[in-house]
């Protein structure tokens, strides 16, 4: 039985969460005039209060039926 390639995993691991953690800060940077603006910050909050209802009533509709 071969062995798993645990070490590949954990290491693509590691790259995968570097590259997402340097994006995230360049993109922070690129965005940083924009997101100082409070209509800005208005329009991310409707998103995510959009996000969270839609996953609840899916996960409500998903137990009531």
């Amino acid at each position: 039985m071969p062995r798993p390639a645990t070490g590949v995993f954990g290491l693509g691991a590691a790259l995968g969460s570097a590259l997402w953690f340097v994006a995230l800060g360049f993109g922070a940077a690129a965005l940083a005039k924009r997101l100082a603006h409070p209509a800005v910050w208005r329009a991310i909050d409707v998103l995510v209060v959009i996000t969270m209802w839609g996953t609840a009533a899916w996960l409500a509709y998903g137990l009531l039926k």
